[in-house]
């Protein structure tokens, strides 16, 4: 069973229960907690859902055989927030599909020329852990700013007019950040034009990013990150890109190509990257790691998982096995079940309990009232079932 965090919570504890998956092995990756990503957005939790999320996670992780994380990061971050890590834990990067990828080792030296860069490219949702509003503040210095009026003089961002687009989704809770976009645009006199392109799926917006004869820079300002795929793609695919200096990012790229690809999250630190990038050479960034070398290790690693049966928890009580020296019997589980006027679920559930691989069960089926006909009419069904079953399960009002 392979599992992002909270959707494991039902298998980890169906088999803690004897229910199912007693053999499998549960594997869960360490993608985007809830309350990472609630502050990362800058925010407090604000419904229940996300709550009760942050617990799934925690009893999913907790009780999971293996945790993989595509970075480092993630895996202290579940450590400060004093969750507990199966004892096999990796770090293993992720994956894309073998058909978009390029050769492992960008050629560095191939570089744009000097103030060629004529299009900005905010890469990733519109929202505010992505770093939407960052790149506005950071728009917002790159215009405003004398020095930087005069560093743009001559570049073909100024002889072509200056482009800004927005290549991704806007997320319902954060509907208004167009608007703030042309507002900031009109009141600061931008002398830019905006477009979006939040219709794209992720093969269209890279063939965009790299269209022949273009000459765009891709930008992933975010606040808070993993390990972004947005990162990975770039350099994979080629293209010139920068990214702030966050969470797992800079455990993709090769730390020789740090200083050129990777700027504080401030709105200073990306304003001189913008500049920097625009008047200077320009150069694709070199990924941390090989990716056929990383998919052998996906492929190995599942293998050795299928084929070992030690990742197994044994935390979870197995009452199959429960049984007392001497050869005394194992030991008697009494169930009991309440039901009113919700007669398919109750026998749904008996079905469910008859199924059971453990015999030592006890069955006792309480009627609280119920008075519509079809739950009478499979309680009357129920009774007659249990005097005929010789386990001793019983029903009553």
């Amino acid at each position: 069973v392979y599992c992002i965090c909270s959707l494991a919570y039902f298998s980890v504890m169906a088999r803690r229960q004897g229910i199912a998956f007693q053999t499998m092995p549960i594997v869960l990756q360490a993608h985007g907690p809830t309350l990472w990503s609630i502050a990362g957005n800058q925010r407090l939790p604000s419904a229940y859902l996300e709550i009760q999320n942050d617990f799934l996670e925690r009893l999913s992780v907790q009780h999971a055989d293996v945790l993989v994380s595509p970075s480092h990061f993630m895996l202290q971050w579940m450590v400060q927030q004093d969750r507990t890590l199966p004892n096999r834990t990796y770090q293993q990067f992720n994956l894309l599909e073998q058909s978009d990828q390029r050769a492992d080792t960008v050629d560095n030296s191939r570089e744009r020329g000097a103030g060629v860069v004529d299009e900005i490219v905010f890469f990733g949702r519109l929202e505010t852990r992505k770093g939407v509003y960052l790149f506005l503040d950071a728009l917002a210095v790159v215009f405003s700013d004398l020095n930087a009026k005069a560093m743009l003089k001559g570049t073909a961002w100024e002889r072509n007019g200056f482009v800004v687009t927005f290549l991704g989704k806007v997320k319902p809770e954060q509907n208004m950040v167009t608007t703030d976009i042309m507002h900031r645009r009109r009141s600061g006199n931008w002398p830019v034009q905006i477009q979006y392109f939040d219709r794209l799926d992720y093969k269209e917006a890279i063939s965009y990013l790299k269209a022949n004869g273009s000459h765009r820079l891709a930008l992933i300002p975010s606040l808070a990150e993993n390990s972004p795929y947005t990162v990975l793609e770039c350099s994979v695919m080629g293209i010139v890109f920068g990214a702030s200096k966050v969470g797992g990012t800079p455990e993709l790229l090769h730390p020789l190509d740090h200083e050129t690809a990777l700027f504080p999250p401030t709105p200073q630190g990306l304003a001189a990257f913008i500049l920097r990038s625009v008047t200077q050479n320009a150069s694709v960034s070199r990924m941390s790691f090989s990716m056929a070398t990383n998919r052998l290790d996906w492929l190995s690693w599942h293998a050795g998982l299928l084929l070992s049966k030690e990742h197994l928890q044994t935390t979870q009580v197995d009452f199959r096995t429960q049984i007392q020296s001497g050869g005394q019997r194992a030991t008697m589980v009494s169930i009991m079940v309440s039901s009113h006027n919700r007669g398919q679920l109750l026998a749904d559930a008996v079905a469910s309990l008859k199924r059971q691989t453990y015999n030592e069960i006890q069955v006792i089926v309480v009627d609280d009232a119920s008075d519509d006909k079809e739950t009478q009419a499979i309680l009357g069904k129920m009774q007659k079932a249990f005097q005929d079953d010789s386990r001793g399960w019983g029903s009553g009002p």
